[in-house]
């Protein structure tokens, strides 16, 4: 009787956790995949789409543009690698590179990854040296700057666009 009573006793102690009396719990965070990115590049940059403007593919034009307190001003023209200032930093204003595009009457500046501000003000003017003659301007535009990571969340890179129309 005295055996059967003992191995009562060992199955109602197993049964409430070894009468301890006490649950633990995993603290353990769950674990997260491992996030995979592409590798798409980007640049960052702004448009200038010219609609009252005619450019011309072998002409030379002097190009101004501020971005919030960056400013560069170049000459592009036949001949042109189209870098702002050979050897800084392609992150910055001064770093990037400008393009006119004569076919859709528009300039295109490149930027590396430099971060914009959702919303920028930007000053721009282009003036063909021959002449002289100005021929586009756009004093302190408020543009908006679209945030663009092609690789997804939390891959790089960030970039930032935008488009202005005159």
């Amino acid at each position: 009787m005295k055996h059967v009573l003992l191995a009562v006793l060992l199955c109602l102690a197993a049964a409430c956790g070894g009468g301890s009396g006490t649950a633990t719990t995993d603290t353990t965070p769950p674990t997260t995949a491992p996030v995979v990115c592409t590798e798409i590049g980007c640049n960052s940059g702004l448009r200038v789409e010219l609609s009252d403007v005619d450019l011309v593919s072998d002409a030379t034009y002097l190009v101004e543009v501020c971005i919030g307190e960056q400013c560069v001003d170049v000459e592009i023209g036949p001949g042109h690698s189209g870098e702002i200032t050979p050897g800084a930093d392609p992150n910055t204003l001064e770093g990037g590179s400008i393009f006119i595009d004569a076919d859709s009457d528009s300039v295109e500046l490149f930027t590396g990854f430099a971060e914009f501000d959702a919303v920028e003000t930007v000053s721009f003017s282009i003036t063909d040296i021959a002449t002289d003659e100005v021929l586009a301007v756009a004093d302190g535009e408020e543009v908006p700057f679209e945030r663009n990571q092609p690789n997804g969340p939390g891959c790089p890179p960030v970039c930032f666009f935008g488009r202005l129309s005159l």
